[in-house]
């Protein structure tokens, strides 16, 4: 008996529809059980009876997320030019196409050539661009056209072929409000998303199985999130150039390369403001290299490493992001800071000055504490146009000691802050 139950179980109903009085409807999952005798003989069944109306929804919701994100990828692997272009042509020979069968009543043979010929080239460019869906559901009508016009006396059936020509329509149309929602307008080009947040997109995804509904609505919310941050940047992103740049730097000053931290917390930044941001930190990290961090003889003097390191970090606060920098070097030059000052007649030589006024000295045009000139930094523009950058992105930046300036301080180690609306960045989980 319990091998027979075994071979026969997959014929048991493993899942109904449960319509209930208020119009809403459940789905049901059974899971059935033998009960054996001494004598392995079935005595009775236990069915076990799951509502799975919510996890079902939420797996149909992250198969969907699953294929958007093939759809993504479909899009991302040619050039906005070229899916612009491929959008445009769908649409006009949909639109002959929809012209066509509306004004015929009785076919010619040029007529279904001319549906043939429209609904092909648009599979035909959707297998070429890899748009699986579309050339899918247009080769369903295009099929319909190619029995037609094999056909001495075919069929017209206007409504079968409205309703194809309609579902190939509104699957470029879904493209197109994936491209539109997720895609266009981040870069100059048109696309910008980073390999990295596929990648845990993915991951998210394939984790996506037989879990319980709590699990699995998490998942998705973390989708959803991760989603909306595509065309977004990340710190680490923005940085990359500016990073890898930061070797030949220090070799042209004689010094070590900077070992860089980036500290974002999942903050990442709108597509507006990364290019200002990179401007920012090109002169943050050119001036870090050239006055903050010693020479390798200098800090092993001190007692520290021969590299120097730099450390970016993102925070929210109070409503608003966070950038701060620092670096583990000799710190700002107030002493040479305060001289030039007076020297420009900037502060009184008599006067006192709070450590907030000294800090406020580095932004002012032309202020360099730098001995040279040097092709990296010393021209006094660096901080000036660091604060320029950022008031017009609608933030402020400002330096902070890291304690209080004396008389006889020469150095001071300090944090440069960023202060930015939140609506530059998005959290990601």
């Amino acid at each position: 008996d319990a091998m027979m139950f075994d071979f026969n179980r997959h014929c048991l109903v493993k899942e109904f529809t449960k319509n209930m009085p208020d119009g809403r409807s459940k789905i049901m999952e059974l899971d059935w059980d033998p009960i054996l005798s001494e004598s392995d003989v079935i005595e009775k069944l236990m069915v076990t009876v799951r509502d799975v109306t919510e996890l079902r929804g939420l797996q149909a919701e992250a198969e969907k997320q699953k294929w958007e994100l093939d759809v993504i990828g479909q899009i991302l692997s040619v050039s906005t030019e070229k899916f612009l272009s491929f959008l445009k042509d769908a649409y006009r020979f949909a639109d002959e196409n929809e012209q066509i069968i509306t004004e015929t009543t009785v076919p010619s043979a040029d007529v279904v050539a001319t549906l043939f010929r429209n609904m092909h080239t648009i599979k035909g460019n959707a297998r070429t661009y890899g748009f699986v869906a579309i050339t899918d559901v247009s080769h369903t009508a295009e099929s319909t056209y190619d029995v037609m016009r094999k056909d001495d006396a075919p069929v017209w059936d206007k409504d079968k072929m409205l309703a194809e020509l309609s579902a190939t329509r509104r699957m470029v149309q879904t493209y197109e409000s994936i491209y539109t929602g997720k895609l266009s307008g981040n870069t100059a080009s048109g696309t910008f998303v980073e390999q990295g947040l596929l990648d845990k997109l993915q991951h998210i995804l394939d984790g996506i199985g037989d879990q319980d509904s709590s699990n699995l609505r998490q998942a998705l919310t973390d989708v959803k999130a991760v989603t909306n941050a595509i065309g977004t940047e990340s710190m680490e992103s923005m940085l990359d150039a500016i990073v890898r740049s930061m070797p030949d730097l220090a070799q042209q000053m004689g010094k070590a390369a900077p070992h860089v931290v980036i500290e974002d917390h999942n903050i990442r930044f709108m597509p507006d403001i990364a290019p200002v941001l990179k401007n920012v930190f090109t002169h943050s990290f050119r001036n870090a290299i050239d006055h903050g961090l010693e020479s390798v003889e200098e800090r092993k003097a001190h007692g520290k490493p021969d590299f120097g390191t730099i450390k970016v970090e993102v925070i929210e606060e109070d409503g608003q992001v966070v950038l701060s920098m620092s670096d583990d070097g000799r710190g700002l030059a107030v002493k040479k800071l305060k001289d030039k000052a007076i020297k420009n007649g900037l502060i009184d030589a008599k006067g006192e000055i709070s450590s907030q006024a000294l800090a406020e000295l580095i932004f002012h045009s032309g202020m360099s504490t730098a001995d040279n000139v040097s092709d990296i930094s010393g021209r006094g523009v660096g901080m000036d146009a660091i604060r320029k950058f950022v008031e017009n992105a609608g933030g402020k930046v400002e330096i902070r000691f890291n304690q209080e300036p004396n008389k006889d301080s020469e150095f001071l180690s300090f944090i440069s802050r960023i202060t930015l609306p939140a609506a530059c960045t998005k959290k990601v989980a």
